[in-house]
């Protein structure tokens, strides 16, 4: 019994020692991190159980029941800010509600996270493996096995909602009396996404909803709360024991089922088909008189026999589709009934649109109805939480400390020079990283402006260049890695053309780069893209016209001595600017960076060449006045009339 017993402890020791070295190498590594990258811990939740966090999770649970999740939430992050780190069932968690932070995790640094491990355990045995619990190469096979079905003309089945809308209309009182719209709202869209999924509607809608269908939904319905209980539970999922749970998993898969031996009957169809003649359009017996006639299980069916796969993945779709329309229509009608006046602007903009049928890009356009749905998902989210994992050792732009600023990285709208070479200095974030974030930027805006023309295709190696530089030797100066757009006009001799904006040179490369362009890659500057501009930077003929010969030899002079007239958030990114691109063998050197304080403008000159000024009634020049006044009420010295060199050669063009 003695050496039952010792051996025992001896196991119970050599577990503890793992677990201790375990979380010692784990602070080490983070320790590690936070001092490469200028981090700091996020402020910490009170645990009252700061080993397993027990006490944060039966809070959330006692919330879930009085129906505050959101609520209990939002005084969590009022009180202890908007990211703060935690214990979540024995896991070290961070709990954040920040835009820069939840960008980072869902787009900039997507391929760091993930769910599976969160996901895919608890789950399995009801939805298996599929879009929404997997992550890498299975992920990206069922989001392209999906995907291409949720295209605009594929979803935009309106003939098809409108008959079940009818449906709806027919069961509300019309005698004023109140109404639970909640259920009746679910049932319409479980018929039309159920004719979509499996090209038959379930017509809960019906007088006498068919037992089958109503047996399916309780199961479903049953089987979804108990896979939420168990994502809960996380490792304690192996303490949940339900048979009604197992049951009403079989009864959902059994539904699924009939529907997917439907859909390989349809694809041993289809292959036949495209035997017999192969540029024949796909089989379609159901679809309607407009070729407009989708099924998701069938589309699915052509790539792939594979039964256990798509009875997963049509469950995964109709996880998230049967109920989220209805629960989203829902809250919008709630708030509208509330708000009479924003139900009276709507319903105009409805009534406006005349008596024609509605279409896809038609309520798209009804831009009110679309500022209705947007609030409605912003205050009632339909996944008001999310979980990631981070697969790597990595790290937050924001939140650190014990005041959540620490390793603060500024919104791309508002940063700086200032901001972001600091930042890059203590490695907040990377080279690769920050042109990620202004890319996608730049993706975001550049469809109602289109400012930029040109993509330089190499900016991400580049970008990583000048990473394993700073790595290595440290960085060059003050914009190493800093991002910039140049003016179409500057001749570059990486990927992108320099046109100056006219078609006589699309494709032109030249041979050398432009003297500042040679200055500002030497400080080790990013160049991301090149933008628009008028055309030969409006050296033209008046008539708008093409430019002549004798134009073109007269552009020699100009497009070589054109000054460098940067735009920039502030006088102290022109001096940053102004360090790299003044030559020593200009009259004076100065550092300008270190020596403009952003505080004191006095003792400053600036220059305006006022007689190259259009007439003073012109309406850009009186706000410029008005702006020069402010600089000299601030005690800057401004001297008028210091016109430029070669400025009379200028006029003549």
């Amino acid at each position: 019994m003695g050496s039952v017993l010792e051996l025992f402890g001896t196991v119970i020791l050599l577990g503890v020692t793992c677990i201790l070295l375990n979380k010692f190498q784990n602070r080490r590594n983070r320790y590690k991190i936070m001092l490469q990258h200028g981090c700091e811990e996020p402020p910490r939740y009170p645990h009252k159980d700061p080993f397993f966090g027990i006490d944060l999770y039966l809070d959330t649970v006692e919330n879930v029941k009085a129906l505050r999740l959101l609520n209990g939430w939002k005084e969590r992050y009022q009180m202890y800010g908007r990211t703060f780190g935690g214990m979540s069932i024995g896991r070290p968690s961070v709990y954040t509600v920040d835009a820069r932070n939840l960008q980072t995790v869902h787009a900039l640094n997507f391929n760091h996270y993930g769910v599976q491990p969160i996901r895919r355990a608890p789950t399995l045995p009801f939805l298996g493996e599929g879009v929404f619990t997997m992550d890498g190469p299975f992920w990206e096979h069922s989001r392209a096995l999906i995907r291409p079905t949720f295209t605009k003309k594929n979803v935009a089945n309106l003939p098809v909602f409108e008959v079940h809308f009818k449906k709806f209309l027919e069961l509300l009182p019309q005698d004023g009396s109140t109404v639970d719209l909640k259920p009746l709202l679910y049932r319409l869209f479980f018929d039309t996404s159920t004719e979509f999924l499996f090209s038959e509607s379930m017509n809960t809608l019906s007088v006498e909803t068919p037992f089958q269908t109503q047996k399916f939904l309780d199961a479903f319905h049953y089987a979804q709360r108990g896979m939420g209980l168990r994502i809960q539970l996380r490792k304690l999922r192996i303490f949940y024991r339900d048979r009604k749970w197992t049951e009403s998993i079989e009864v959902a898969h059994a539904f699924a089922d009939r529907y997917v031996d439907k859909a390989l009957e349809f694809r041993k169809r289809f292959l036949e088909s495209q035997i017999d003649d192969p540029v024949a359009k796909d089989p379609l017996p159901h679809e309607s008189d407009n070729g407009h006639r989708y099924v998701l299980l069938e589309e699915m069916a052509k790539e792939t026999n594979n039964r256990i796969e798509l009875r997963n993945q049509v469950i995964h779709v109709f996880l998230a589709g049967h109920d989220s329309s209805a629960i989203t229509i829902g809250h919008a009608i709630f708030h509208l009934c509330r708000n009479p006046e924003k139900w009276d602007k709507l319903h105009a903009e409805v009534l406006a649109a005349g008596d024609k049928h509605f279409t896809f890009v038609s309520l798209k356009n009804l831009k009110y109805l679309q500022y209705v749905i947007k609030e409605t998902l912003r205050l009632h989210p339909v996944a008001p939480t999310d979980s990631r994992i981070a697969y790597q050792d990595t790290f937050l732009p924001t939140g650190g400390g014990a005041s959540g600023q620490a390793n603060r990285l500024p919104s791309l709208c508002n940063a700086s020079i200032y901001d972001l070479s600091p930042a890059l200095e203590r490695r907040a974030t990377t080279p690769v990283e920050l042109t990620k974030a202004y890319l996608a930027r730049i993706s975001e805006v550049n469809g109602h402006f289109n400012a930029i023309i040109q993509v330089n295709s190499d900016a991400f190696s580049i970008a990583k260049e000048l990473g394993e530089e700073q790595d290595a030797k440290g960085r060059r100066g003050s914009l190493h890695s800093i991002p910039i757009l140049l003016k179409d006009i500057m001749a570059t001799t990486d990927s992108m053309e320099t046109t100056a904006a006219s078609m006589c040179l699309v494709g032109c490369q030249p041979t050398k780069e432009a003297t500042l362009i040679q200055e500002l890659r030497a400080a080790g500057v990013l160049i991301l893209r090149k933008t628009n501009m008028s055309e030969w930077a409006t050296f033209r003929t008046v008539s708008g016209g093409t430019v002549d010969k004798q134009w073109q030899q007269r552009l020699a002079w100009p497009l070589r001595a054109l000054a460098l007239r940067p735009i920039t958030r502030s006088v102290a990114e022109i001096a940053y600017l102004l360090d790299v691109l003044v030559h020593e063998s200009s009259p004076t050197t100065n550092n300008y960076a270190s020596s403009f304080t952003g505080k004191d403008l006095s003792g400053l000159r600036i220059g305006v060449p006022s007689s190259s000024f259009p007439s003073p009634d012109d309406v850009p020049l009186i706000e410029f006045r008005r702006a020069l006044k402010i600089l000299q009420d601030s005690g800057v010295e401004i001297i008028e009339n210091t016109d430029y060199a070669r400025f009379d050669q200028f006029k003549q063009l």
